[in-house]
């Protein structure tokens, strides 16, 4: 349990750059009596989730550990209820094939341990002191008090701009990462240490009541990981089945097609005949996926293969690059 005046240590976002953590983690004058705040944002693109959860659950057994919640834990549950839906699209097109691969032994299939799992079950979104308010991304602008889990959750892992352009005194200062800066962002109102490990960039913690920084640069470009699949004779990356909306921009027209299955480097659209065909191959094409708030990502891409049936036309794309973190 937290004590006044005793040490607290928050930690900006891992994204499974557990060599990094190991050797931060070394750097910390940690006892007994020192709290660590983990702001979510364990998994995904880097190369050793598993490590890093293995990592801070040996933490646990020597210091009191808190550990929040992030976008990324969010979009891998639900990719563990439902790899069909579009949270878990977004989950492996943000990274999530490198979490996958760290849990296989084949790159094949994955296996999870239990404890594992619960790690993930039990994060918390937000974690309190008298002066300070722990979050992953961020807070609306509102009072504390007011806030309201059933309907601030997303916000508090997805939100950026309302938050970071925000001036507003929440009476506490709001500590963060999510959205990746340089080097540690100081506010009269809020900092963030999500100083993107994971894009060459440093693993920061911060003793919270010195403002004492410490930092592990990222030594070498993380290596792509992914599930694999038999396609004939060649390996691809890991398809998965979905049903999702997708809006496509056209000559200034919105048209909605659907996913059949993705991967991290490309789409299967289907539309109806009754209103194509709308693409042909080698075309240019942008869009979002979902149509949720807190729910769609941005594409680019091309249109590299087509067919058709009694009923559907069929659109391979090739995705050339993403909106990875839309959400304002």
């Amino acid at each position: 349990m937290f004590r006044k005046n005793h040490p607290i240590y928050a930690i900006g976002d891992i994204h499974g750059c557990a060599e990094e953590l190991r050797a931060l983690l070394q750097k910390l004058p940690l006892s007994n009596k020192s709290t660590v705040v983990f702001l979510g944002d364990y998994v995904d693109r880097g190369p050793d989730a598993k490590g890093v959860i293995e990592c801070i659950l040996d933490l646990q057994k020597h210091c009191h550990v808190i550990c929040l919640k992030g976008n990324h834990e969010a979009m891998m549950l639900d990719f563990l209820e439902d790899p069909s839906s579009l949270y878990a699209a977004l989950f492996i097109m943000n990274g999530g094939g490198a979490t996958l691969a760290s849990y296989s032994e084949d790159a094949k299939g994955f296996q999870i341990p239990e404890s594992h799992m619960q790690f993930f079950k039990n994060l918390r979104y937000f974690y309190e002191t008298k002066k300070f308010f722990f979050v992953h991304a961020g807070v609306p602008v509102m009072d504390l008090q007011k806030l309201d889990l059933n309907q601030h959750a997303e916000e508090m892992i997805w939100i950026r701009k309302p938050f970071l352009n925000s001036d507003h005194n929440w009476g506490k200062l709001i500590v963060h990462g999510h959205s990746p800066v340089a080097d540690v962002e100081i506010k009269k109102n809020r900092i963030n240490l999500d100083t993107g490990c994971v894009y060459q960039g440093k693993l920061t913690a911060m003793e919270l009541h010195s403002k004492k920084v410490w930092q592990v640069p990222r030594q070498k470009p993380v290596e792509t990981k992914y599930l694999e699949e038999e396609y004939g004779t060649q390996k691809r990356p890991k398809r998965f089945a979905a049903h999702i909306p997708v809006h496509i921009f056209l000559n200034s027209e919105e048209k909605i097609l659907e996913v059949l299955n993705y991967n991290e480097f490309g789409l299967l659209l289907q539309e109806d005949k009754g209103s194509g065909p709308q693409l042909k191959i080698g075309m240019q094409i942008q869009g979002t996926i979902g149509d949720e708030k807190f729910k769609s990502i941005s594409f680019e891409g091309e249109v590299v293969r087509g067919r058709q049936d009694d009923n559907y036309y069929y659109y391979g794309i090739k995705l050339a690059s993403l909106t990875k973190d839309p959400h304002n």
